[in-house]
């Protein structure tokens, strides 16, 4: 009886270590598992960090961008509607007192150098620099080669681009008044010649002249209209070799720096 009991008694305990041993596996498992999944959580955190690093990093280089030509793109938008503004204002009849005057267009706004300075650079035009007064910050200006060329730098769309150079405008009285966005030349015989364009390595010039018109309104003729030509510059009497369409500014006239002031500061007036 003593010999079976002390059997027995012999395989419950090797049952029970048997038992304990794979508890303490199963256990050993479980601690490997959870410092695995807390490895693969880190990876993923990091992951997750890193493309919020990149993307933000991103906006942080589109809004540094941005931020970088504040000034000029607001003194950007400001002269183009300034200037679409303008050219949607029917022009008044012509007169004698009134002709030189129609012939230009003009407009003027108060600008800091920086934000002069930005719109150049923006645009990739060089500026020249008009020397100051003593103690005064250098003018700038920079010359066009085309009226075109402005619309470019302001940067207005196809449709603007297109209703800045030809719009008409209908009167009561039945007839239509025309405004046309290009250098005008009157030769010494009163021809008139609208300039398109110059190629200066070429020396040619690309006119724009009147039709003469066929008839007369009342009796159903054709009024006249622009034909397209390339010259040679020789063959447009007078013309000057250059545009004169620029874009210039002067510093406020009695304006003193503080001592040490970064010039982009500096106020002035742009024509």
């Amino acid at each position: 009886m003593l010999s079976g009991a002390h059997s027995a008694v012999r395989r419950t305990s090797a049952s029970a270590s048997a038992l304990l041993r794979r508890v303490e596996v199963l256990e050993k498992r479980d601690d490997r598992l959870e410092e695995l999944a807390a490895r693969i959580d880190g990876v993923q955190r990091d992951l997750f960090l890193a493309k919020t690093s990149v993307s933000g990093l991103g906006a942080l280089q589109e809004v540094m961008a941005g931020e970088r030509w504040a000034l000029g793109s607001a003194l950007q938008a400001c002269l183009r509607s300034m200037l679409i503004v303008r050219l949607k204002t029917c022009p008044e009849r012509r007169s004698a007192r009134r002709k030189r005057s129609q012939s230009l267009l003009s407009l003027e706004h108060v600008a800091v150098c920086g934000a002069v300075d930005q719109l150049f650079a923006m645009g990739d035009v060089e500026a020249e620099r008009v020397r100051g007064v003593a103690g005064r910050p250098a003018g700038r200006l920079v010359r066009f080669a085309s009226c075109r060329a402005v619309l470019n730098l302001l940067a207005c769309s196809a449709s603007e681009t297109a209703a800045a150079l030809h719009k008409t405008f209908p009167r009561k009285d039945g007839t239509v008044a025309s405004r046309l966005l290009f250098e005008r030349h009157t030769d010494v015989v009163g021809k008139v010649w609208f300039i398109l364009s110059r190629d200066v390595a070429e020396k040619t010039v690309e006119v724009a002249l009147r039709e003469p018109a066929v008839g007369s309104a009342l009796d159903g003729g054709n009024p006249a209209r622009l034909l397209r030509h390339t010259l040679k510059l020789e063959d447009v009497p007078g013309l000057a070799a250059v545009c004169p369409a620029t874009l210039s500014w002067t510093p406020t006239r009695g304006y003193s720096p503080p001592l040490g002031a970064p010039e982009a500061g500096t106020p002035g007036k742009l024509t």
